[in-house]
């Protein structure tokens, strides 16, 4: 039986127990393929060649980031189906690839690390080892800060 894509996010979500914000960018995946074959898109469109030719069209209209982003919302329903039996499983390898240029890192600014440290230090509450979480986040900006971590 070929089932709509979109209930099968929602099947998904619920049985894995999907925190909200990622079921939402797995539904948007779904309704960028479904405007990509400008209809609702099917189990039985879940196949490489399908898959490669709306990458392409995303990566054609949004950025890198977001493209990459539409991928990841669709493979774990795609991975799920397959477990279950309802599709064939994909190749990761013959899937479009796509990459985000990395920029420089922003070294942050004195000012912002002055913000996260007195934000640190409104912090409520103790860790399980008795340390306080104001503490512990204080001594995590720092050591952020004097590392050059980013």
């Amino acid at each position: 039986m070929n089932e709509v894509l979109l209930e099968d996010v929602d099947r998904y979500c619920l049985a894995a127990g999907i925190e909200k914000i990622t079921a939402d960018q797995y539904r948007r995946s779904v309704q960028s393929f479904s405007a990509f074959l400008d209809r609702p898109a099917m189990r039985s469109d879940l196949n490489e060649n399908s898959v490669n030719r709306w990458l392409e069209w995303v990566s054609k209209r949004r950025s890198a980031c977001t493209a990459l982003n539409q991928k990841r919302g669709l493979t774990p329903v795609w991975n799920w189906l397959a477990q279950l039996g309802a599709v064939a499983f994909y190749n990761p390898r013959a899937l479009r690839k796509i990459k985000v240029a990395k920029g420089a890192p922003v070294a942050w600014s004195v000012a912002g690390v002055g913000q996260l440290l007195m934000a640190a230090g409104d912090l409520q509450g103790r860790l399980r080892c008795g340390v306080e979480a104001s503490d512990l986040m204080i001594a995590w900006v720092r050591v952020a800060y004097e590392t050059g971590m980013r």
